[in-house]
């Protein structure tokens, strides 16, 4: 390191980091020799692998926090649920049911049937002008 007054911004992170591991919060990489890096792009590319711990610890303490929040949520959700109760359908409603359902079935098929009749007629007729049965 050229100007020893000169804090550089790799030499911040490192501090962090030390500080970070005297907390226990993370384990510094090891050295060759046990000390920190001397020259500056040393110290940088210690700095970026500190950054990455760092940040991957941050993210791994994040992704906990959202899962054990969602977890939370979900088990709130599912007590609500769970508290829910729905009474089952009266007779009168299953019969009133099943005579819609009746009726729907009776349109379907007699409309069937109509449009079965219209192409038995179109039929007819396309034969009839054509001379089909002549």
């Amino acid at each position: 390191m050229a100007d020893t007054n000169v804090v550089t911004k790799a030499e911040v992170i490192v501090s962090k980091a030390v500080l970070l591991s005297i907390d226990g919060q993370i384990s510094l990489p090891p050295s060759d020799d046990g000390s920190l890096p001397k020259s500056d792009d040393s110290l940088i590319a210690y700095a970026r692998l500190v950054a990455f711990e760092v940040t991957l610890r941050d993210t791994r303490n994040l992704t906990f926090t959202a899962l054990q929040s969602f977890s939370s949520a979900l088990v709130a959700a599912h007590a609500a649920a769970a508290l829910v109760m729905v009474a089952g359908p009266t007779d009168a409603q299953i019969k009133a049911l099943g005579s819609a359902m009746d009726q729907l079935s009776t349109s379907i098929q007699q409309d069937q049937r109509f449009q079965f009749a219209m192409g038995l007629a179109t039929s007819v007729a396309t034969a009839v002008k054509s001379n089909a049965w002549s």
